[in-house]
């Protein structure tokens, strides 16, 4: 599930703004917040896509406020499972769909990304007492150029909040 507080979407220059969203955990997971991001913009070169068929975004700002990273009893992790969706594939695309989505290129020229907190609930010893632990991962304006993956920013996002906590060694 996921929330969007608000949505502005201006035509005349091809810019798409997001505030207040929010991605929640399954519904299996006790700790129901995952991605809390205040803030999230992108600027589009629509003419490329009717040139080239190129997917071209000029710029994209990735603020998130925090990233709850949660562990159940089983071992697995929201984040194990948000790195497995970018490898599903719906079967409910139609052929045509996915031949389209092949011939269609994704550039990235620039993705500038804020990362304030990242939240580590362990519920590893049992749903009754987790053990809770945050961290001020200190991303301040980190910028990747020329993404032709989207699922790089994930990539992205994922690797960060390893790096500047101590969640990697968990």
């Amino acid at each position: 599930k996921a929330s969007i507080g608000d949505l502005d979407i201006n035509p005349f220059q091809a810019s798409l703004a997001i505030h207040d969203f929010r991605l929640f955990n399954p519904d299996t997971f006790p700790e129901p917040s995952f991605l809390d991001i205040p803030y999230m913009s992108a600027k589009f070169r629509v003419a490329d896509f009717f040139k080239r068929k190129i997917i071209h975004i000029e710029k994209i700002q990735l603020q998130i406020k925090q990233v709850s990273v949660v562990r159940m009893p089983d071992g697995v992790t929201n984040l194990s499972l948000l790195r497995a969706l970018k490898k599903i594939e719906p079967s409910s695309i139609s052929a045509q769909a996915r031949e389209a989505k092949d011939q269609t290129t994704v550039l990235i020229d620039e993705l500038r990304l804020t990362l304030g907190t990242v939240q580590y609930i362990d519920f590893s010893k049992g749903v009754e007492s987790p053990s809770r632990i945050q961290f001020d991962a200190g991303v301040a304006d980190k910028t990747m150029r020329n993404i032709t993956d989207p699922g790089a920013i994930i990539a992205m996002v994922v690797l960060q909040v390893s790096y500047h906590s101590t969640i990697g060694n968990l």
